[in-house]
């Protein structure tokens, strides 16, 4: 187990995604989609909201990851789960640094809503990355991250 997380970091950065930063059930799925604010991209949309520091039990960031039933087949859903969460492991770190630095703790919500072209798993990854690095970017950018 540990060489397997030897692996995963990258010049001291961790670049594991753990059960802890996953958003897990039903009713916190709902909370976020309720009060959070949304972004929509080509490919996905993103529902956010900083937690009130109340509610929090230590800064950082906690991910959920759906894929509309408009896409058909349950096989095709869940890829495009997996790469959602692969382009999002890949590309945390820095992110979460910003999040911690003002000790906040922000739940989002990625909802895949086209599934993935047959050419090329790579390529879309690649988009799917991008497009989750600007969502994350604007996110930051508005009044909730600013209170």
């Amino acid at each position: 187990m540990r060489d397997k997380l030897k692996l995963n970091r990258t010049k001291g950065v961790d670049r594991t995604l753990r059960k802890s930063e996953i958003l897990r059930g039903r009713h916190r799925f709902y909370e976020v989609s309720s009060k959070g604010k949304n972004i929509s991209g080509k490919f996905l949309e993103c529902c956010f909201r900083a937690v009130p520091s109340a509610e929090q039990s230590s800064p950082g960031m906690v991910v959920g990851f759906r894929v509309s039933e408009k896409i058909a087949g349950s096989v095709i859903r869940n890829r495009l789960k997996r790469v959602m969460r692969e382009a999002f492991r890949l590309m945390k770190a820095p992110v979460v640094h910003d999040i911690i630095k003002k000790q906040l703790l922000v739940e989002i919500v990625f909802t895949g809503t086209q599934s993935a072209p047959r050419s090329s798993l790579a390529s879309f990854q690649e988009e799917v990355q991008r497009e989750m690095e600007s969502m994350i970017q604007k996110a930051v950018m508005t009044e909730v991250f600013h209170e």
